[in-house]
């Protein structure tokens, strides 16, 4: 893998399943009403296009659970906030954005529901840095791996494509990424050690403990 040191002067963090296990809500949700993953989550893909672009909130979504399964829920049911709290954080990719934020200018750039950003600071899923800017699908209507998202991202950030990093754990977001002129990296979700050693390596930069990987 090539290192990019000299080039790279901003980083686009994507941040479910690079910061937090998110998938891991999904198989907690579908266990605490006493359904199967496979079809818990089969309602999520069918309708995360929809909430990601804005098109649905998170309460109209919910809905579309309680009456796929008949579901007896309390009014009193927060499903964004239960969902989020049911997430796993990464530390150690919070530790390497903490670090890289020393050194480069760093963004964010989600396919998100409306209103789940805050809550992830709220619950510490992601770290509370000030990434500028957050490029958070729901709020524009574009989402990855959509070229246009990239185009934005890349105006937004103030800097040339070829100067901007990216880091996803979905391999088609990277791949349009890449094509669209960025250098990217996939995040491997169960095995952030190695994806961190990587991104080190790319980037020419020395672990916590100053040795080069």
């Amino acid at each position: 893998m090539g290192k990019f040191t000299n080039k790279i002067k901003f980083i686009y963090f994507d941040l479910g399943g690079v910061f937090f296990h998110w998938r891991i809500g999904v198989k907690r949700l579908a266990e605490k009403f006493r359904r199967s993953y496979e079809d818990f989550d089969a309602v999520r893909v069918k309708y995360e296009d929809l909430i990601c672009r804005g098109k649905m909130t998170p309460e109209q979504f919910w809905e579309k659970y309680v009456e796929e399964f008949n579901l007896n829920v309390e009014p009193s049911f927060n499903f964004l906030d239960s969902w989020v709290s049911l997430f796993e954080p990464i530390p150690k990719t919070h530790q390497l954005a903490w670090e890289l934020s020393n050194k480069y200018r760093l963004g964010a750039l989600t396919n998100a529901y409306p209103g789940i950003y805050d809550l992830q600071i709220k619950k510490e899923m992601v770290p509370k840095i000030d990434f500028q800017p957050k490029i958070i699908s729901c709020e524009i209507g574009i989402v990855k791996p959509e070229k246009a998202i990239y185009k934005l991202a890349t105006e937004k950030a103030q800097t040339p494509k070829e100067e901007i990093f990216f880091i996803d754990d979905v391999q088609e977001n990277v791949t349009s990424a890449v094509e669209f002129g960025w250098q990217a990296i996939w995040f491997e979700e169960n095995n952030p050690s190695r994806s961190i050693r990587e991104i080190r390596e790319s980037l020419g930069i020395r672990d916590y403990r100053g040795r080069r990987n």
